[in-house]
């Protein structure tokens, strides 16, 4: 069975046409397409394998440890896992400085590295800055951008 992380969602992902059948693992021509959620637990593995990742991003306070299943696993896959340090939010504490949103930026930018996932402990907190800040560079009014992140956070509150 395939079981998405939670709160998973495309974020952004190429118009261009595929070359190759949905349910073939060809990667051949790769995606153009930003993934985000929660940091993946072992029963998801099978349903990122279907994604052809090259990158998983993880917002987080420190690395996972070199045992971790998520790291064996995208060693074996081929697949680049980043770490940018996130502390946890509070109500005057966003988690993330500029400096943190910069280096996740200049990764989100980097088209060699996609099909790309986020990924933050809930999937929502980390990742929605992160994709908010991607929003603006993309040249999006602060409305759309804001009316994007309520729905992300309303998310939250569905079982």
């Amino acid at each position: 069975m395939l079981t998405p992380p939670y709160h998973f969602s495309i974020v952004a992902s190429s118009l261009l046409p595929s070359t190759h059948d949905a349910s073939s693992t060809d990667t051949s021509r790769p995606s153009e397409t930003l993934y985000r959620g929660s940091i993946p637990a072992a029963r998801n593995l099978p349903f990122l394998k279907r994604l052809g990742l090259r990158t998983i991003v993880l917002l987080r306070k420190k690395p996972l440890k070199e045992h971790d299943v998520l790291l064996r696993w995208a060693k074996r896959h081929g697949v680049d896992v980043r770490w940018v340090k996130a502390e946890g939010m509070g109500e005057e504490n966003l988690g993330m400085g500029r400096i943190e949103v910069g280096e996740v930026l200049k990764i989100l930018l980097d088209t060699m590295a996609y099909p790309m996932y986020i990924a933050d402990v809930d999937g929502i907190s980390h990742t929605t800055l992160a994709v908010a800040a991607l929003r603006k560079l993309q040249g999006w009014h602060i409305t759309s951008i804001i009316d994007e992140i309520f729905r992300q956070v309303k998310s939250l509150s569905r079982p």
